[in-house]
């Protein structure tokens, strides 16, 4: 008999309805066992029930209340699982911010679907994605 494979859980953090519905659309191809968990808020995070099966978070860097580096600091306290932040802001301070507060990923708005599902399949085999772009601006602001 073959072993059931375990579903993979994926947050959705933004408190756009229609952006995460787009997401949901754009990962429907991604792993045919994914199941998706929404919420527009921190709180709405923590109010969770099922937050220990969570394996990938996907997380708007603005949304109303506590937002920003803030708010991503409190997602990782709520959430034991690698945190992709999706953002239209494209600063390499804001993204090298990012992975210093903990996130595991960062995948710019403007980013195409092939590359936002290699990020993820990278980002969940325990690897951290940069956008190539923001590289150069990593390793200069680093010196500075």
């Amino acid at each position: 008999m073959l072993a059931r494979r375990r579903k993979l859980h994926i947050l959705l953090v933004d408190d756009h309805i229609l952006f995460r519905e787009g997401l949901k659309f754009l990962l429907s191809g991604f792993d045919e066992s994914v199941v998706f968990l929404e919420a527009g808020s921190c709180n709405q995070v923590s109010r969770l029930k099922d937050k220990d099966c969570i394996d990938l978070v996907l997380f708007n860097l603005y949304i109303p209340g506590k937002n920003g580096l803030s708010a991503l600091s409190t997602i990782k306290k709520i959430v034991n699982a690698p945190i992709v932040v999706l953002s239209s802001e494209e600063s390499p301070k804001i993204i090298r911010d990012s992975i210093e507060r903990g996130a595991s990923g960062f995948i710019p708005k403007s980013s195409t679907q092939d590359v936002m599902i290699a990020a993820l399949r990278l980002i969940l085999v325990n690897g951290t994605y940069l956008p190539p772009h923001t590289l150069d601006g990593l390793s200069n602001t680093s010196h500075s």
